[in-house]
């Protein structure tokens, strides 16, 4: 069994696609973790309902109040029984359903791989991101190299599926709340000495991100606390 892992955070204006998906895919028998992570503009109640009535398997997870995106996914992996657990963003830039050409994967059902969506741009162009979101991406990638030594393209996409018990236990311990959570979890795959396996995905922007501008400082910030938080568990 496969388990979605979905953060929602003031989503209400675009939870009815979501839903429409998970409803399609019911047949399918996944397991769907939605974390409203203290969301204000009715998210919980709209989920509260659809998990009521779906005809999937789906299950509501709330925090009181908002703690980012990191914390949110976390709390959706350690909720999870799923043999493969997933995670992919409300807005549905990446499909959940492309996760079904990997859940026979060997590699990653035996745990010794995470698999890592990639934002690039192929000869079929299945990628749509605006020039200001790629160019800070790049930027941040390059900061992350500099300060962990990390070689993957890119640590941020919201594409990410590896074994349930490995999700579980990387999870656990994981510190970081805020949007550079994905830094520690693949560090931390890396720690344990899984392969790290990186696959492009098709990707269209939705708009209304919550990511700005200057949330890269604090995720600056939050890539040496990381760092230091390995360092200090002998994984740096």
């Amino acid at each position: 069994m496969l388990s979605v892992v979905i953060p929602c955070c003031n989503e209400a204006f675009r939870l009815e696609p979501l839903c429409a998906l998970i409803d399609g895919a019911a047949g399918r028998g996944w397991e769907w973790l939605l974390v409203d992570d203290g969301s204000r503009d009715g998210t919980g109640g709209l989920l509260e309902s659809f998990a009521a009535r779906s005809r999937s398997r789906v299950r509501l997870l709330r925090h009181e109040r908002n703690r980012g995106k990191g914390a949110a996914v976390r709390t959706g992996v350690l909720a999870s029984q799923g043999d493969l657990v997933g995670y992919v963003d409300a807005d549905l830039a990446a499909s959940p359903l492309d996760f079904a050409a990997w859940l026979d994967d060997d590699g990653l059902r035996a745990g010794r791989e995470l698999l890592v969506g990639i934002r690039l741009l192929t000869q079929e162009r299945l990628v749509e991101r605006r020039l200001w979101r790629h160019l800070l991406g790049r930027v941040y990638l390059t900061y992350v190299s500099c300060v962990t030594g990390l070689t993957v393209y890119d640590t941020q996409c919201g594409f990410k599926l590896l074994s349930g018990e490995r999700a579980r236990r990387l999870f656990e311990p994981l510190g970081c709340a805020g949007f550079a959570f994905d830094t520690e979890l693949i560090l931390r795959a890396l720690g344990a000495g899984m392969r790290i396996r990186e696959v492009p995905v098709a990707w269209q922007e939705r708009g209304r991100s919550r990511v700005r501008p200057w949330n890269a400082l604090r995720m600056a910030v939050d890539i040496v606390a990381i760092r230091a938080r390995l360092a200090r568990e002998g994984r740096g």
